[in-house]
């Protein structure tokens, strides 16, 4: 496995892992489709391991695939990291992270605040989006760890715990009205605002109905937006009611903005978790990361 990372065939595997389609990989990779084949066929002989099979006519990993591809990431995920380091001349290395958007919006903020205050030189590198995205980005190495609310493939990446959050429904006060202590079912006939395909809040949520027997589509309508404060915004303006954390609708709550609604059954808990890749090189820097801003959010 000699300078493995840098073989093209792992490139090629990679690529595939991404696509599962031999032909897209090929178009992606700019090679001929026999080349991918190629490619797999002559990794596969030099590790002495089957990377792929068919099931049907789909494309899946076996486990030594999925481990082989958890580590040549994480690999390369360092191979950048340290390239990136190498051309900073300056001491403080950039951190490049993400966060979903109820912790990126409304959790994060007051602990960078004391960080920066804290280590005013440290440099950092903040991308806010869903789980979905950053997770792609902490793949590609394009951020180094993320703050993610919801489920994950935790067989896949490291984690910590970060911390425990209600998710809770929310609407205006005239709903509230209406149902003082609502069954589910009642509330479908509500507007429901959800947030975007790929957004851990829609993710619990969905996962939450399902156990349930239900889905989103049991509402009498469905919008979605991107944004929480858009989503409060039109919950205050009785346009709708919709479910998120609690840290994210905390604040217009305390403002008597919307209120917490009432559902008969209704406690879920879900976690927020501090990910990271899995074998990195850099694990020792991501975790001091982690226990310093843990430490500005428990005190």
């Amino acid at each position: 496995m000699d300078s493995l990372i840098f073989d093209f065939k792992i490139k090629t595997f990679l690529t595939l892992c991404n696509t599962m389609n031999f032909t897209k990989a090929a178009q992606q990779l700019h090679i001929t489709q026999p080349a991918v084949s190629q490619h797999i066929k002559l990794l596969q002989e030099q590790l002495d391991v089957q990377l792929f099979n068919y099931k049907g006519r789909q494309l899946t990993l076996t486990e030594a695939g999925m481990r082989l591809k958890t580590f040549t990431l994480s690999l390369q995920q360092d191979i950048n990291r340290f390239s990136n380091n190498l051309q900073n001349s300056e001491e403080q290395p950039l951190l490049c992270f993400g966060a979903t958007r109820t912790i990126g919006e409304f959790t994060l903020p007051p602990l960078l605040e004391k960080m920066i205050a804290n280590k005013p030189q440290r440099k950092l590198s903040l991308y806010i989006d869903n789980t979905e995205i950053l997770l792609e980005m902490l793949d590609t190495g394009k951020i180094d760890f993320a703050f993610i609310e919801g489920a994950f493939d935790k067989t896949s990446y490291s984690y910590r715990l970060f911390s425990h959050q209600n998710f809770i429904a929310i609407g205006s006060k005239e709903v509230q009205k209406r149902y003082p202590k609502a069954k589910l079912e009642q509330l479908f006939e509500e507007r429901l605002i959800i947030r975007e395909k790929g957004s851990g809040t829609r993710k619990v949520l969905e996962q939450i109905l399902n156990e349930r027997g239900l889905t989103t589509e049991s509402f009498s309508h469905i919008d979605e937006i991107g944004n929480p404060n858009v989503i409060k915004y039109l919950v205050e303006q009785d346009k709708g009611i919709s479910f998120m954390y609690e840290e994210g609708a905390k604040e217009a709550i305390k403002e008597d903005k919307i209120v917490k609604l009432d559902i008969q059954g209704w406690q879920v808990i879900r976690e927020f978790n501090f990910v990271y890749p899995l074998y990195s090189h850099y694990e020792q820097q991501f975790l001091d990361f982690y226990s310093e801003i843990y430490s500005y959010y428990t005190h």
